[in-house]
């Protein structure tokens, strides 16, 4: 069994894409119910992770977005000098 500090390590290695296809596959897993509840809950566990992390990378794509949108707005408000 992998150690939680050790899944955390390799979830935090992942991008966002390779992050959501492990959330969808592990979510696809959990559905069919034919999961014995010791590793349901340890796959909740990790899903749950999974979707934290993902949530971290999307909202820090957000704020980068964010930024060059004010820059823009900044650098548009400024006067030309022609």
């Amino acid at each position: 069994m992998v150690g939680v500090g050790s899944e955390n390590n390799a979830i935090n290695g992942l991008s966002f894409e390779e992050g959501i296809s492990q959330l969808d596959r592990l979510v696809q897993s959990l559905e069919t119910g034919e999961i014995p509840l010791e590793s349901l809950v340890s796959q909740y566990e990790t899903g749950m992770n999974l979707l934290k992390h993902c949530r971290s990378k999307l909202e820090h794509a957000e704020l980068k977005v964010s930024s060059f949108q004010a820059s823009s707005d900044h650098s548009d408000s400024e006067p030309k000098n022609d």
